[in-house]
């Protein structure tokens, strides 16, 4: 189960699909295929048509696409209909982690025969990418699955390129001459060895990554985790993913200059050993304060084993304990840790009596949510163990409906649940018997998900 992340939360926005218009420019051309002109006139031939039809989330697990591509590739795919529509799907496209409402134009190319400009004919399309204007522009880029659809399209020779913003001078573009009649459907691939695409993601050699940030907590008043671990604590959160030799890891409250242009970290590896250094650039910062930040990293292409992952804070009050976890890359799980901090700018306290409120609230939530779990059949019947015992796994099991809740969101609640009680376990030294739940056996009874005893 995946902790709602900063680089989820920001990306909470909706990733929005611009339908693009059905005008084509107006015609222009010469002996070289060549853009239209602009604006549109009025000799545009209706029967063509295009959309940007589907975008997929930010891919944040590039380093395990599976069929579609690896991340080190930058592909085209289509597929004609052998009669009207074209569809071109690009794969791995490459933008801002927010992007808002993501667009693409399509635009046609032509090209003339003879001179003879009155008849030009079109040669394919020229397709560029962009953010919209509600982009947030985090500190980060993701690949992204483009999907478009051309409607009009009768066959013969079409050249499709992709006009990229973030490919770098001099990179090769994707491009790629097709003749539809022959070849209807295909995949055209280049390769990428830049950020976010890139050879080193998927080597052998270990390598980390901070994906985002975010702002100084004092300043903005917004985090993706003010509820679930107070300002006295300098806390981590872990997520191994052992099939793909990763890890995620959340540093919360970590302290940084309040005025800084970017934050960076260094990474170390050593035997068993993982150790982020923090930066902040300008060193120093621009402000004569600091506060406290929640910074995302990605480690990839670890061996698995026992690893200590172990932070060096820039404004670690001297004395005070060093933050470090130690995780099993061979398990699939997450790993909460926190130690307690005192001095400027940690500070604040919650009550156990708060912090016990806060956890039944967010139980009561997950409740709320699953609501009734209505079921037209077993199949649609699940349970997800809740909550997080000192001595491991859940207390207990709740049932609901596949066909009545958004299951990643259902899932997400349960994470920031279960993580919150791993942190209430430690702060106060809570201890329990070590038996675990029986999963449930269920039924579709009467339309209803239950689990009879």
């Amino acid at each position: 189960m995946m902790f709602p992340v900063r680089n989820q939360a920001v990306r909470l926005i909706s990733l929005s699909i611009i339908i693009l218009s059905s005008s084509l420019l107006a015609h222009s051309c010469s002996d070289e295929i060549t853009p239209p002109g602009d604006p549109p006139g009025d000799d545009v031939p209706a029967h063509i048509s295009w959309m940007l039809v589907h975008a997929t989330e930010c891919k944040e697990d590039i380093y395990g696409l599976g069929f579609a591509a690896p991340a080190v590739l930058d592909c085209i795919s289509w597929d004609w209909d052998g009669s009207d529509t074209l569809s071109v799907v690009h794969i791995n496209a490459g933008l801002n982690c927010c992007p808002g409402t993501i667009v693409g134009h399509v635009h046609p190319v032509y090209y003339c025969i003879d001179g003879r400009k009155d008849e030009p004919q079109l040669a394919g399309f020229e397709i560029t990418e962009t953010e919209g204007d509600d982009a947030i522009m985090c500190h980060c880029l993701c690949l992204y699955d483009l999907t478009y659809e051309i409607t009009g399209i009768t066959g013969g020779v079409l050249t499709i390129r992709f006009i990229e913003p973030y490919i770098g001078e001099g990179a090769e573009k994707l491009a790629v001459t097709i003749d539809l009649d022959a070849e209807p459907t295909g995949t055209h691939c280049v390769q990428r060895e830049t950020y976010p695409w890139g050879s080193e993601h998927s080597g052998e050699t270990p390598v980390g990554t901070i994906d985002d940030y975010s702002g100084c907590k004092e300043l903005t008043g917004t985090s993706d985790f003010p509820l679930l671990f107070s300002v006295d604590s300098s806390c981590v959160v872990v997520y191994t993913m052992p099939a793909d030799n990763t890890l995620r890891i959340f540093h919360i409250n970590t302290a940084y200059n309040c005025c800084v242009d970017a934050l960076d970290a260094e990474f170390e590896f050593g035997e068993g050993l993982i150790t982020i250094t923090g930066k902040e650039y300008p060193p120093g910062g621009l402000c004569d304060c600091i506060c406290l930040y929640d910074v995302t990293y990605s480690i990839h292409n670890l061996e698995p084993g026992i690893c200590t992952i172990r932070f060096v804070e820039p404004y670690l009050p001297a004395g005070q304990e060093q933050l470090e976890i130690t995780v099993d890359l061979t398990q699939e799980g997450s790993w909460t840790h926190c130690v307690p901090r005192e001095g400027y700018p940690w500070g604040g306290y919650t009550s156990e009596e708060d912090d016990q409120a806060r956890l039944k609230e967010m139980f009561d939530e997950i409740v709320e949510y699953i609501g009734t779990p209505y079921c037209s059949g077993e199949v649609d019947c699940r349970y997800i163990g809740v909550g997080s015992k000192p001595c491991g796994g859940p207390w207990m099991y709740l049932v609901y409906s596949a066909s009545t809740v958004d299951i990643d969101h259902l899932e997400s609640l349960v994470s920031a649940h279960d993580a919150f009680e791993d942190y209430l376990n430690m702060k106060y030294g809570y201890v329990s018997t070590c038996d675990v739940p029986i999963p449930p056996v269920l039924e579709c009874h009467e339309g209803i998900c239950r689990a009879p005893r």
